[in-house]
């Protein structure tokens, strides 16, 4: 991993993840979407929805670094100078993910944890630092073909399993239907001879695999590019034959469960706005 062109192992350090610690899940985790501007007509199905832009709320990061020296003169003088490095005026340019470049600025070390005692001849520190990322500013190409079941979704008639993405889900939040809107009430009765529906919200929880890295992170970046882009994306449900036009909202969750050379595996949940949903 590199910050600012230097190599983190250069003050003793190492990126952690795994279970307990999920740097990659939270450096890849997709941005949140900004508040979108909308009408909600009484008399209309759903919600009238502005979206000629995309933009994204900042992103906090969570990174996990493990430090170790063999004397605590040592493992001061690494401590310090690598807080130096994270302080430092500006942003940071970290390369954690091949193929990736996030610019951050350090907000705070939030934990700070010691394996063993000051005085032990070893010295062992897991340092959890906070990072804010203001913009989303990566780029991305088409996705690569890779090893999924395809046949199940689609956005923009490219098949999730292009991008090495699959579901265990049912698809029962997709097929439930929207909740209506409150009838028209004149303060003596509930009128009920015209009825609409509210938007719909879905939430799909997904797995992507990737033989590399590298096809990882241009399925990932590609899949994203498809969720960001103004108006209204399709979503087909295709053993259903259903196409349901959507926007991305959020990403409620990313976990890596698994980071190598020859494969790579992430769950993550992305949450969608229908405005006008009907099956």
């Amino acid at each position: 991993m590199m910050i600012d062109g230097y190599d983190i192992t250069s003050f003793g350090c190492t990126l952690i993840g795994g279970s307990s610690f999920d740097s990659f899940g939270s450096l890849l985790k997709y941005p949140k979407r900004a508040e979108v501007d909308y009408n909600d007509w009484a008399e209309k199905n759903g919600i009238q929805p502005d979206l000629s832009e995309t933009t994204f709320e900042e992103r906090k990061i969570q990174l996990y670094f493990g430090m170790l020296a063999g004397m605590v003169s040592v493992m001061t003088d690494r401590y310090e100078d690598f807080y130096g490095l994270l302080s430092d005026t500006g942003y940071r340019t970290v390369n954690a993910v091949p193929g990736l470049t996030h610019r951050l600025r350090y907000s705070e070390m939030s934990e700070f944890s010691m394996s063993k005692a000051l005085l032990s001849s070893d010295n062992h520190r897991v340092l959890t630092v906070e990072f804010t990322e203001d913009t989303w500013s990566q780029t991305a190409t088409p996705p690569y073909s890779a090893a999924a079941p395809s046949g199940l979704m689609a956005i923009n008639s490219i098949d999730f399993g292009n991008f090495g993405i699959g579901s265990d889900d049912l698809l029962d939040d997709f097929f439930k239907y929207p909740a209506l809107k409150t009838p028209f009430d004149d303060g003596r009765q509930k009128h009920l001879d015209l009825v609409r529906t509210q938007q719909k919200n879905i939430k799909l929880n997904l797995w992507m695999l990737a033989d590399s890295q590298a096809q990882f992170v241009n399925n990932y970046l590609a899949f994203f590019n498809e969720l960001k882009k103004t108006g209204l994306q399709t979503l087909r449900i295709v053993p259903a034959g259903r196409d349901v036009g959507i926007y991305y909202s959020d990403c409620g969750s990313f976990k890596m469960e698994r980071w190598s050379v020859n494969k790579v595996c992430a769950r993550f949940s992305i949450e969608l706005v229908a405005p006008v949903f009907g099956i």
